[in-house]
């Protein structure tokens, strides 16, 4: 088997791969298919990281040995700098039709998360790192050996269900790893973080390596056509070779339906009834799943026509953690046009509440597991509150500090001890110091400075004790006990605790002076040696670094010079280095920093409209920090912002006058420079910005849409804007032919506008005049006018501009000959004998038409337009009103739940409401139904809304991570807002307004 495969690679070696970003195998079709013949269902990739080659292949199964892999086999030399990841994309012709990696002996068997909002653990621990690591080491997957999503969920989540984000997840199995659940069973108890030694051994020998995202599927540069779009390359190709993906979708708005038969598909047939996505209609429900396969000859009919229309073939086959009775047996098929913000397939209508069902997908490597588990810090704590504990490592070499705040607490949640309970009791677990400093080997530990900082944040009654805390090395059998004597207790303090110090004989240098410098320096009586500093990122202040090696002398005599001549050599003095760490300035030599300032409105800003400001800096050292300030120079108030790293800022003005804008820009030095700009604030009336029609001209009969933008407008909003714009449309004589009064369609109460669509029938030619007008919430009337032209249909004007011209005809022939589509030209005006066919001759008549030609066709003739059939009137007499008083409903009629919470202080991710009765009985699974953005008041904070079902009498605002305090709620329409106040558990209390 191991000749005939080497055989099949041999052939596979004749293929050409050019490799982009996005680009993939350029494959030699006669090879390509030569190839898929010997060995139809593989595709093999080859994937390179610092210590390892692997080549995968489609079918989910055992990686395929390097030995039995040609070693010349070409990759891509396009790398991605975070990861080190090598990954070579195949043309999507190039890989089966047919991919299912839930068959595969390494996949877990379909399981429930129960009530718990765990989904991103199931999907990323359960489903994808189980499959990976055991497929990594080729071990089947069993019950017993299937990694634990509750170990995970209850180290990255709190106790009160904040469940963090999928690259939280991800983030702590890189540096904790996971276990099995025969050691952490799913029991949806979220307070016990298994403080045994044993467990925390076992997961640092199973980490991630790392995790890989797609991105831009399915949006609206990159939209997917058909199973051979290029843009679903990379997402398919990872399947193939034998991943999983997690990734994130709105379950609660998916439109699903079920796979039909059809002659044209006959794959079908196979998975009649089983249910498929057809498309996300909203943004209710964040959830997490796994992609596990694909099909491309499975058709959905989208635009359920009963016929397979282009862009509905191909599928990718999901694994939801909602049990086996969910889906089709705890799968789901989810259409490739699914993907898609809008869909691409004929027949669709445009729906803006529609996602792409596909978002944040997400591949991952996995470390080689090791028995072994290397370098680690081994530590016993004893706590009855774990939330207040801090742990952080610190590994120092030539001045350069390594630092990690390891997983050992809870940031927020109930105050309890590591086994889930109220008592202080102890905890043994460990951290690998590989984590704090990548490629720290026991060989070279004396090379190092090693400590840890233990702190207890809360001066109270829950005092930490550190029982014991050693280094231990596994690999040399050693362990290292600290200088402190153990155990501590801590109160409200922090206390270091020393390792080990560096016996290394370093100079340390740092040094901010000359651009470019070069550093001449000598021990003992030897010459002096020149070498060029690096650049510094680790000490602000100082730009460069440079360490000596002392040798066996106490110190290093100095200098440092640039690249033009100059030379600081302490006026003659020479500097002195000696072990340890180093500080010199050249003072005077770095150019000035200089701060251009810049808007996006000129000199006057709308008054409570966000304001945008960027610096653009140079000169003194990058990188640089900014810190804006605000001040009203009639009342010397004066707002200030913090230093950060961004160069742009947003400020919203409450009143009018002139402001100083400052700007303190600093350097890497230190050193500050203050930009100033003085600009007006004024409540700058409300008008029109724009108005205009879709189109530049319109036929008799068409449907004209005409679009208006407003600015500075003072929106009214209880909900949604209640402003409203009047449209009006007059014919040439004067005459009014179209009125409405409508709210506009989207809008944005931080910059202030609204967009307005409105849309009318025209049933003749002529010269049309459209004005729209509106009084905002500031009592500020403002009006705007356009023209257009209509015109009637004339056979032969096929590009439908009003006129017949040359460029008719040739047109015609673009379309016929292919250079262009059949619907950029208008059917009914082209067809020029009106045998309803569009050929050649009807080019012909056009050209007849305009050279004055008899024998024309109806080029020329005007299509008569005939009006849509009015309704016939009844000539019945309509029923007289009756004279018995109406009936009245004994029961009163449902009021409307529905609730508002603005996000004042602006929590990311989704915004979900929990509801759950007075009984105490849950209605909802964590953290809720996702809440509808009814965008911003005139504050610049989002609003959210949902309407509650009958019954719920309590309801939490939260984000997944922050939450409200429990809401009482009796119902009806209520507006909520957070206060910076919070209850004993950390939640914010709310009002109402």
């Amino acid at each position: 088997m191991k000749n005939y495969l080497k055989i099949i690679l041999s052939l596979l070696l004749m293929i050409s791969i050019t490799v982009s970003s996005l680009g993939g195998f350029s494959v030699n079709a006669a090879t390509e298919q030569l190839a898929n013949n010997f060995y139809p269902s593989k595709s093999f990739i080859r994937i390179e990281n610092n210590d390892s080659i692997r080549y995968l292949g489609s079918t989910g199964n055992a990686e395929i040995a390097d030995e039995d892999f040609p070693h010349n086999l070409q990759t891509t030399s396009n790398c991605d700098a975070e990861t080190n990841h090598k990954l070579c994309i195949a043309k999507t012709s190039a890989l089966p039709s047919f991919v299912d990696n839930s068959t595969s002996r390494f996949f877990p068997a379909i399981g429930d998360q129960g009530q718990l909002g765990s989904c991103q653990y199931w999907a990323q621990v359960y489903y994808q790192f189980t499959y990976t690591m055991n497929k990594s080491m080729g071990v089947t997957t069993t019950p017993d050996n299937t990694f634990s999503p509750q170990w995970a969920y209850n180290i990255v989540a709190s106790t009160d269900d904040r469940v963090g984000t999928y690259y939280d997840v991800y983030t702590m199995m890189k540096v904790q790893g996971n276990v099995f659940q025969s050691q952490v069973p799913y029991t949806q108890d979220t307070r016990s973080f298994s403080p045994t030694e044993e467990i925390w051994k076992t997961a640092i020998q199973y980490r991630l390596k790392d995790y890989q995202k797609f991105d831009s599927i399915g949006d609206k540069e990159h939209k997917i056509t058909s199973p051979d779009d290029p843009d679903l390359s990379a997402l398919k190709t990872s399947v193939s070779n034998g991943d999983v993906v997690a990734f994130s979708s709105y379950i609660y708005s998916w439109d699903v339906t079920k796979l039909k038969q059809n002659s044209s598909a006959p794959e079908n047939a196979k998975y009649m009834d089983q249910e498929v996505l057809r498309q996300v209609d909203g943004s209710q429900g964040s959830h997490r799943l796994t992609i596990v396969g694909y099909n491309d000859n499975i058709w959905t009919d989208i635009n359920n026509n009963n016929a397979v229309d282009k862009g509905e073939m191909g599928a990718f086959k999901i694994a939801n953690s909602w049990g086996a009775g969910w889906g089709n047996s705890g799968f789901l098929w989810i259409a490739y046009d699914a993907l898609n913000e809008v869909s691409c397939v004929n027949g669709v209508e445009p729906n803006t509440s529609r996602n792409a069902a596909v978002s944040e997908a997400s591949r991952i490597d996995v470390l080689k597991h090791k028995e072994d588990s290397e370098l680690y810090l081994k530590y016993t704590l004893n706590t009855s509150d774990r939330t207040q504990v801090r742990l952080t490592i610190t590994i120092e070499k030539d001045g350069t500090p390594y630092k990690r705040q390891v997983y050992s607490n809870i940031y927020h949640g109930d105050k309890i001890a590591y086994d889930g309970s109220t008592n202080a009791t102890d905890a043994t677990m460990v951290a690998l110091l590989s984590n704090v400093m990548e490629g720290i080997k026991s060989e070279d530990l004396s090379h190092y400075s090693m400590s840890v900082t233990f702190e207890d944040i809360a001066k109270d009654s829950n005092v930490l004790t550190v029982k014991d805390a050693r280094i231990v090395d596994e690999t040399a059998g050693k362990e290292y006990i600290a200088n402190n004597t153990f155990p501590l207790t801590l109160d409200g303090e922090a206390q270091t605790v020393q390792y080990s110090q560096s016996t290394l004989n370093h100079a340390i240098v740092y040094y901010r002076g000359y651009d470019t410098p070069s550093i001449h320096y000598k021990t003992g009586d030897s010459d002096f040696t020149e070498a060029e500093l690096k650049p510094n990122t680790e000490r602000r202040g100082y730009v460069y670094k440079y360490v000596i090696d002392l040798k066996n002398s106490d110190s290093a005599t100095m200098y440092f010079t640039d690249k033009n001549g100059n030379t600081d050599n302490n006026q003659g003095k020479f500097f002195t280095a000696k072990k340890g760490i180093n500080y010199f300035v050249t003072e005077n030599v770095a150019q000035q920093i200089i701060g251009v300032l810049t808007n996006d409105f000129s000199d006057v800003c709308d008054v409570d409209t966000g304001c945008n400001f960027d610096i653009t800096a140079s000169g003194g050292y990058a990188p640089y920090q900014y810190r804006y300030s605000f001040t009203n120079l009639s009342t010397n108030e004066k707002t200030t912002e913090e230093f950060k790293d961004n160069s742009n800022t947003t400020f919203y003005f409450r009143h009018e006058g002139k402001y100083k804008v400052s700007v303190e820009v600093k350097d890497f030095s230190d050193k500050v420079e203050t930009i100033e700009s003085i600009i007006e604030v004024k409540d700058i009336p409300f008008s029109f910005k724009e108005m205009y029609t879709q189109k530049p001209a319109y036929l008799v009969g068409d449907t004209v849409t005409l679009n208006a933008f407003t600015q500075n407008e003072k929106i009214h909003y209880t909900g949604v804007p209640n402003n409203k714009y009047d449209i009006t449309v007059k014919d040439n004589d004067g005459n009014i032919c179209h009125t409405s009064n409508i709210r506009c369609k989207t809008y944005d109460l931080a910059k202030r506008f609204c967009f307005v669509v409105d849309n009318f029938d025209v049933h003749k030619s002529g010269t049309y005049t459209a004005t729209i007008s509106s009084t905002d919430n500031n009592k500020e009337y403002a009006t705007m006018s356009i023209t257009f032209d209509v015109f009637d249909k004339t056979i032969g004007d096929t590009n439908s501009n009003g006129s017949i011209t040359v460029v008719d005809a040739t047109q015609l022939q673009l379309m016929l000959v292919g250079s262009i589509s059949a619907d950029d030209i208008n059917k009914e005006l082209s067809d020029c004998d009106q045998n309803a066919k569009i050929n050649i001759l009807d080019a012909t008549h056009i050209q007849r038409y305009l050279a004055q030609k008899a024998d024309c066709g109806h080029v020329g003739e005007t299509v008569e337009y005939i009006p849509p059939i009015k309704p016939t009137e009844p000539t019945e007499k309509p029923t007289e009103k009756p004279t018995d008083p109406p009936v009245i409903p004994t029961d009163p009629p449902v009021a409307k739940n529905t609730v508002t919470f603005t996000n004042s202080f602006k929590w990311g991710g989704t915004i979900s409401c929990y509801y759950w009765s007075d009984s105490n009985t849950a209605m909802t699974t964590w953290p809720g139904k996702a809440m509808t953005n009814a965008g911003v008041n005139e504050y610049g904070e989002t609003m959210y809304t949902l309407d509650i079902p009958q019954g719920a009498t309590y309801i939490i605002f939260t984000n997944g991570s922050v939450q409200t305090t429990d809401i009482s709620y009796k119902g009806g329409e209520v507006r909520y807002y957070p206060i910076s106040t919070t209850d004993s558990k950390g939640h914010n209390l709310v009002k109402t307004w």
